[in-house]
């Protein structure tokens, strides 16, 4: 098992990644070995930027994929909201047509997978440096052999290098532009949330930036592009030898930082954040780093409504318009050899953080869609804050004693209700002042995307598990019986995508009816209309 932050060895008893010191008993903290580099270089030593960029790309897929599990099972249903309309197992990788018909685009294991929150872009990489690009449903390939490639956070564009020649690609109509030819293979691309803006830096360390594939402009040179903020107005950079964190605004470069960290940013790219044994440090509108507590914590995390966020090299990108009067949560490691930690909860503001809870050990929290309520679990007991105020915290409900390791979570309905509890092994129903048992089982559930309750793995006799629909009053369907249905269920639309026991894919649609996905159409690498 490996740390899903910086792919360091771990085991399921540490509490903390040896390398990057994120907390790794949560549910989703750990994934299987993946196939992708280790763990990123230590700060402060010179980096390999070549592999640094492999390594980013795996970080964005890994990333995404638990931040995915982690969104599913937490957020409150929205009711006509875009779902992911991509799904991957086994080395097959599915979409969801604009009919609802799942279509198999890769029988293979890609190498490079990125895909965006809103479900409608998707880029893909084969093994053998093909590629393909998919937005809402319609299709095409790039048959040469692609490099490089990124996705903006919207989907509606993407750029990839092929034989030394950039292009940026409107993935809205599919077409390709052509922004720099016979180019030493860049190092570093980056594209601006909203996708107009591709940032690019040549063998030379100069770095570039072109507007919609128009002509590139010169805009710094020795230096590496990390990331580019809405609207192109500003650009984060890194030395490309002692690893320093600068931000170029207005033709200004200014120095932000010279630690190595994984920050945290808003949509816009205007505000930056991150925690480190020195205190939690806050950045506005591209200026250096100022500290806003002296909170010691070797990983802190903004909690963001929705928790919707992609990598982007060294940043976690959220789509918030600010991180002010928002919590987070930060993770300090209290014995070393005994990987104790505790865990204190704050509200970020401009010039401090207030306390909210402090915890040790691993907890359950969850914010609320509006932003304005605060859940966190301590022990058997659900407490929530307000987000304004002195945040002076309250007992919701508490559940029956948990057993060791166990920790408590809930699932909440659509008015942010905790409808659901699960604590590690047994899922409960809440209903007012009562808890009721529900059912045995040792998967965390999750929210049923179509919104009608949640969705509980049972152990079957034998291997696999039974997939059951508990509706928001209790009542209990099992959906498919006849198939032993394995770890882990992904959403695909409104639907439920997951493999059997035998290695087989099913569909499970919106109406309950299942559809074997090995009879489901495939991509054939033509261009689709539209695109």
């Amino acid at each position: 098992m490996r740390c899903r932050l910086c792919y360091t060895t771990c085991t399921p008893e540490d509490r903390f990644c040896p390398h990057c010191g994120s907390p790794v008993n949560l549910p989703g903290a750990l994934i299987e070995d993946p196939s992708f580099p280790k763990a990123l270089p230590a700060p402060k030593k010179r980096p390999n930027f070549r592999k640094l960029f492999a390594r980013c790309g795996a970080a964005l897929l890994a990333a995404a994929l638990i931040w995915a599990v982690v969104f599913l099972a937490t957020r409150p249903p929205r009711f006509g909201e875009e779902r992911r309309t991509f799904a991957y197992a086994d080395g097959r990788l599915y979409s969801l047509s604009q009919d609802g018909q799942a279509v198999l685009l890769a029988d293979g294991k890609p190498s490079v997978i990125r895909y965006t929150p809103n479900g409608k872009g998707l880029l893909w990489q084969m093994e053998s440096n093909g590629m393909g690009l998919s937005y809402e449903g319609k299709s095409r390939s790039v048959t040469d052999s692609v490099d490089q490639s990124v996705l903006s956070f919207d989907g509606t564009a993407a750029a990839y290098v092929t034989a030394a020649a950039l292009y940026w690609v409107d993935m809205t109509t599919g077409e390709s532009i052509l922004v720099s030819e016979d180019l030493a293979q860049p190092l570093y691309l980056t594209l601006s949330p909203d996708g107009d803006f591709l940032v690019y830096n040549d063998q030379d360390g100069q770095v570039w930036m072109s507007r919609r594939g128009g002509t590139p402009e010169l805009l710094s040179e020795g230096m590496l592009p990390v990331f580019v903020s809405q609207n192109g107005e500003i650009v984060y950079l890194l030395d490309r030898y002692d690893a320093c964190l600068y931000s170029l605004r207005d033709g200004v470069l200014t120095f932000l930082t010279d630690s190595f960290q994984n920050f945290y940013t808003n949509r816009t790219g205007t505000e930056l954040f991150y925690g480190s044994e020195a205190g939690l440090f806050f950045s506005q509108n591209g200026g250096p780093f100022r500290m806003i507590s002296t909170e010691t914590c070797h990983s802190a995390t903004p909690i963001i409504p929705n928790g919707c966020g992609v990598v982007a090299n060294y940043f976690s990108l959220y789509d918030v318009s600010t991180l002010v009067g928002l919590p987070a949560a930060c993770y300090t490691l209290e014995d070393d050899a005994a990987q104790d930690y505790n865990l204190s909860f704050v509200r970020l503001e401009e010039d401090g953080a207030v306390p909210l809870a402090q915890l040790s050990g691993s907890s359950f929290f969850h914010l609320s869609a509006d932003g304005k309520t605060f859940f966190y679990a301590d022990g058997a007991t659900l407490y929530t804050c307000s987000m304004e105020g002195d945040a002076a915290p309250a007992e919701v409900l508490s559940v029956p004693e948990l057993g060791d390791g166990q920790s408590l979570y809930a699932l909440f309905d659509g008015r942010d209700t905790p409808s659901f509890l699960w604590n590690g092994g047994q899922l409960y129903f809440s209903h007012g002042d009562s808890v009721t048992a529900l059912t045995e089982t040792d998967q965390m559930p999750f929210l049923d995307p179509a919104g009608r309750g949640v969705y509980a793995l049972r152990s079957k006799e034998g291997e696999g598990y039974t997939l059951t629909r508990y509706d928001w009053s209790g009542n209990a369907v099992d959906c498919c019986p006849e198939v032993a249905v394995t770890f882990p269920v992904s959403v695909l639309g409104e639907g439920l995508f997951f493999t059997d026991t035998s290695g087989r894919d099913w569909y499970l649609e919106p109406d309950d009816t299942l559809n074997d996905l090995s009879r489901a159409s495939h991509f054939d690498g033509e261009e689709k209309e539209g695109m």
